[in-house]
């Protein structure tokens, strides 16, 4: 018998294969890069803002922001953010990387509007 019936999920690679293939062949890689990089902007702006010590790094719309090796800053940041209506996660060993990966589609307001709930999320989290 096997432990799990779909152990490895092939189904939902293969559909996620054949996504990246579709959208490998579209705008979707050249507007993330761009988009991307101006949301990278506007949020180390922010975090210069805040006086904060986090980092902002990414590659297109994937994105972390680092918060300095703070144990657990990453899950009170994150809560914060959910409280403004914002879904985010974690990342790194200690939970202390926001990690950000909107839908290539989303509409630039709404990074930006995220950019301005950071700051008093920020404060909020690691005070």
């Amino acid at each position: 018998l096997s432990p799990s019936a779909f152990a490895g999920a092939p189904p939902a690679f293969r559909t996620g294969l054949a996504k990246l293939d579709v959208a490998s062949r579209g705008p979707l890689p050249e507007r993330a890069a761009l988009v991307g990089k101006r949301f990278i902007e506007r949020i180390a702006q922010a975090l210069t803002d805040a006086r904060s010590s986090a980092t902002v790094r990414g590659e297109g719309l994937m994105v972390g922001i680092d918060l300095g090796g703070q144990p657990g800053a990453g899950a009170r940041l994150m809560r914060a953010l959910l409280a403004r209506g914002y879904i985010t996660t974690t990342g790194g060993g200690r939970r202390e990387v926001l990690v950000l990966t909107p839908p290539l589609i989303i509409a630039e307001e709404l990074l930006e509007g995220f950019v301005q709930a950071l700051g008093p999320a920020l404060e909020e989290a690691l005070s």
